[in-house]
């Protein structure tokens, strides 16, 4: 990363330092009509990167592209299901394409049938170097799903089973319901580094240009809920437009010692598998006294463990030249610990003397809060915005009157941040005769062509090759919002053959940095990280948002 490239994405951390991360529905019209209020300079800011219908968006185009700015439109739209075999009474919906009026009483009559939701989307991006992206998606969720109650183990030996309820379509009953995901996207990378296939291959960097339109169905079936099964297909038309400068791939190989240099075959790309997860909270139980004086501690734990799976088979058929088909597997795996804690009783900076306590107060404040609100259930924005606006005006002036520093309050959720575990392994087959095309090769380290991080202090798309592994260890814990600071470690490497990804083999990276989040999601990172081999290593990402 040159030094130009960090100070402007030090500048739009510095810009992004203005969002709050608290989930709330934030209101544009309200928030930036009073931007210089209280409070209100970052709501407008976080509102203009999370407001529906449209809001803006960093990234998503190609890393190596300079930075981009885009926007994306989207509408949720319920409508009755036209798959409803028989109308339940309380998945009626009534105010979607109702019938005429009754004639005799003026009223309109239930149409039936069960709520269904389309949400479409429009998004597109462009960077500092000319490379652009936009796409078309949708998310259709059918209604052919009834209301249903399942029984569930008890919470211990000796007690009742419980009842949940659940999405209920033949057999099943599961949290979760059926999704069907369309998708049409085109995008332009002027720059992707390419320095050569393999574990050895040597740092000199070249470049190519990458056109490419993509597009097609995906469907995601939840038969328990902790297992989906998954299927897609789609087609694929990559592109590599001629370019003569000395750095680029044509000017360096010959077409006959890069696989796919002379073509860009037309895909066919199908391909089935399945997702795992689960997560268990463990909260400790909070111990009844009967001892009037006796003062309960402070926190209780409160763990939250989150474990994910994915696996998948992918078909690439060339339709075009027919030698250029090959075959995938991969498989993701993501272990969250979010670890934290539950307040059990009062305290406020009154009651409490001395510099460490209360400094310890005054920091324990700062991770402890209440849950943040669901912004789905939020009715009017401008209303919400300005009634917090009021009660943070208010709880600033009461704090300052009273001359409070700080105040816990009881059952308060504190963050104590995240530990994350992710690994990820790809490897490719071709029958006799076929070849990969080079820039269909999976990469490992920086981040491919999708913003996937790997290993980190490395420059982005360094090794290329058939087969690929990482693993990745991290923790991140929220600073001030909406910055967070994060130290991870990363293993990993590409191969031509699952040998080459021996231990023997691994490379491995190190470092710190920032992070910050919009609504409690991860947006982007800043980080140095050191590798054997590749030095210390600034770089950045921002995650790829549509």
């Amino acid at each position: 990363m040159t030094r130009r490239q960090l100070h402007c994405f030090l500048f739009i951390l510095l810009s992004l330092g203005t969002i709050s991360s608290i989930a709330h529905a934030q209101s544009a019209q309200y928030s930036c009509k009073y931007f210089f209020h209280l409070h209100q300079a970052a709501d407008c800011v976080e509102a203009l990167f999370s407001e529906d219908p449209v809001h803006l968006v960093f990234g998503s185009v190609p890393p190596g592209n300079g930075f981009a700015l885009g926007a994306v439109w989207e509408k949720p739209t319920h409508f009755v299901s036209p798959l409803a075999p028989e109308v339940v009474p309380n998945m009626r919906d009534q105010t979607v394409f109702p019938s005429p009026a009754d004639p005799d009483t003026g009223q309109k009559k239930d149409r039936g049938g069960y709520k269904s939701l389309f949400i479409p989307r429009l998004g597109a991006a462009v960077s500092t170097n000319g490379s652009w992206y936009v796409t078309g998606t949708g998310d259709w969720l059918p209604g052919i799903y009834t209301d249903g109650v399942r029984t569930i183990s008890p919470l211990r030996p000796g007690l009742r089973p419980r009842t949940k309820t659940c999405h209920a379509f033949s057999s099943l009953c599961t949290e979760s319901v059926l999704a069907i995901h369309f998708e049409g996207t085109h995008r332009v990378a002027r720059t992707i580094n390419f320095y050569g296939i393999g574990p050895g291959s040597p740092p000199i960097k070249t470049t190519f240009r990458l056109d490419e339109t993509y597009g097609g169905i995906q469907a995601r079936l939840p038969v328990t809920d902790a297992f989906t099964l998954v299927a897609g297909i789609e087609g694929r038309s990559p592109d590599l437009p001629f370019e003569s400068q000395a750095t680029s791939v044509f000017t360096n190989f010959p077409p006959a010692s890069l696989p796919g240099l002379s073509s860009g075959p037309l895909y066919m790309h199908s391909n089935v598998g399945f997702t795992t997860q689960a997560r268990h909270v463990s909260e400790a139980i909070t111990r009844e006294t009967d001892t009037p004086n006796e003062q309960l501690p402070l926190l209780k734990h409160r763990t939250a463990i989150s474990a994910r799976g994915e696996f998948a088979y992918h078909w690439y058929s060339d339709r075009s030249s027919g030698n250029a088909s090959f075959e995938q597997l991969t498989a993701d795996g993501d272990l969250a610990i979010e670890l934290g804690a539950v307040t059990q009783r009062y305290v406020i900076s009154t009651s409490v003397s001395g510099f460490l306590p209360r400094t310890f107060y005054r920091i324990l404040e700062h991770y402890c809060g209440g849950p943040p609100a669901d912004p789905r259930t939020v009715i009017n924005k401008e209303a919400d915005a300005r009634a917090r606006d009021e009660e943070k005006k208010k709880e600033a002036e009461e704090r300052k009157k009273n001359k409070v520093l700080f105040e816990i309050k009881h059952d308060d959720y504190c963050d104590f941040g995240t530990l994350n575990f992710r690994s990820h392994l790809v490897t490719s087959g071709v029958s006799t005769g076929n070849v990969i095309p080079f820039y269909m090769l999976p990469t490992v380290v920086g981040q491919d062509i999708d913003s996937r991080i790997s290993l980190r202090g490395f420059d982005n798309y360094r090794f290329r090759g058939a087969d690929a592994t990482f693993v990745q260890a991290e923790y991140t814990l929220p600073i001030y919002d909406p910055f967070g600071v994060l130290v991870f470690y990363d293993a990993g490497n590409t191969g031509n053959s699952l040998g080459d990804l021996s231990f023997a083999h691994v490379r491995q990276d190190a470092g710190i940095g920032i992070n910050v989040r919009i609504l409690r999601m991860a947006v982007a990172q800043a980080y140095f990280a050191g590798g054997r081999g590749g030095g210390l290593h600034p770089g950045f990402n921002f995650v790829k948002q549509f």
